[in-house]
């Protein structure tokens, strides 16, 4: 509960409209400094629920990482002001492999962007030199990628079984060693590592569901590459 403005004030702002905006930026900049020292007090008994800040840090990074995979527009604004909040509780130096693979997020979406500029430049100009004029026939790129410095990453489960035994379809593994290829020009001397048993397949199948079916009803999938 706050105590409204004193009547003179009120008056004034109705004759100096700023008066007015001054006490709501005001109020704002209150508010929003009570809802992060909440924020901190509730930092505070997940930490003593873990145990220690390191305990804590460490599942968040975990926790991090499993949020910045799954996401496919490299959205990473609520993670900034997550971590800038945990800056404030446990200084920069904890956070600072999280602050890594925020970048890393962040540096993935610029990349592969500018990869797939490359690869339809590409295709565009061999059809300019098979004297093919129909552009309908160029593909898009389809392969998108999480890029991370596996070093400031946690350890990802199952990741040396998967690189030893699961193997892409040929189609699909002809391009990656596309996008890879690409990727070791731009970024020379790195090289790219994929991770078979992670991400995700979007499929588009066409299915008769009766037998007197003419026409197929296009369905789409999404299923992961062991699948």
């Amino acid at each position: 509960w706050r105590p409204p403005p004193p009547i003179r004030k009120q008056r004034a702002a109705f004759f100096d409209p700023s008066i007015g905006k001054k006490n709501n930026k005001q109020q704002q900049e209150q508010e929003n400094a009570d809802q992060e020292e909440d924020q901190l007090d509730i930092l505070s008994i997940l930490v003593s629920i873990y145990g220690s800040k390191e305990l804590f840090v460490d599942e968040y990074r975990t926790m991090l990482a499993d949020k910045l995979l799954s996401k496919t527009d490299y959205n990473t604004d609520s993670a900034v002001h997550t971590l800038e909040l945990l800056k404030l509780r446990f200084g920069e130096n904890s956070m600072r492999h999280c602050e890594i693979m925020i970048k890393d997020t962040d540096d993935s979406k610029r990349i592969v962007a500018n990869i797939h500029s490359t690869l339809r430049e590409k295709k565009k100009q061999q059809m300019i030199d098979e004297d093919d004029d129909n552009n309908n026939n160029i593909l898009p790129p389809v392969v998108d990628a999480a890029i991370i410095s596996h070093i400031f990453w946690p350890s990802i489960p199952g990741a040396e079984t998967a690189l030893a035994t699961t193997k892409h379809h040929p189609r699909i593994q002809e391009q990656l060693d596309e996008f890879s290829t690409e990727y070791g020009q731009l970024k020379n001397p790195r090289r790219l590592v994929w991770y078979n048993h992670l991400g995700t397949v979007e499929l588009e199948l066409d299915v008769y569901e009766n037998e007197d079916d003419d026409v197929p009803t296009t369905k789409a999938i999404t299923c992961t590459p062991i699948q």
